[in-house]
């Protein structure tokens, strides 16, 4: 199971636009597995983090999850490229994201 984190800035009232979404994924770089999916969401009037704060606060979630840091990476991609009906890995050499073919995430619940 995936560990998923979702922070979020600013006004949260009904009517708060969402400014921006980013996602950043923790994992295992020699096999690619996903340890962590960090979200964050900046609504209007909040503060955006810098891209390597949220990277090592990833990091940090990750550890308290494995007990390490030591050998994982992380990668921030466009939420919009992530399905939740399927499982994915990172191909460590080009930094891309890999969906797993015929491997619906639905198939680990149940």
């Amino acid at each position: 199971m995936i560990n998923v984190w979702t922070g979020a800035t600013g006004d949260f009232g009904e009517a708060s636009p969402i400014v921006s979404e980013r996602l950043c994924l923790v994992y295992k770089p020699i096999s690619g597995e996903i340890i962590h999916v960090h979200r964050v969401v900046t609504f209007e009037g909040g503060t955006q983090p810098p891209e390597d704060e949220m990277s090592r606060h990833a990091l940090l979630l990750a550890q308290r999850r494995i007990g390490t840091r030591d050998q994982l990476e992380v990668l921030h991609v466009d939420p919009s490229t992530l399905e939740s009906a399927y499982r994915y890995r990172v191909n460590h050499q080009k930094k891309a994201l890999v969906r797993l073919e015929g491997n619906p995430a639905s198939a680990d619940e149940g």
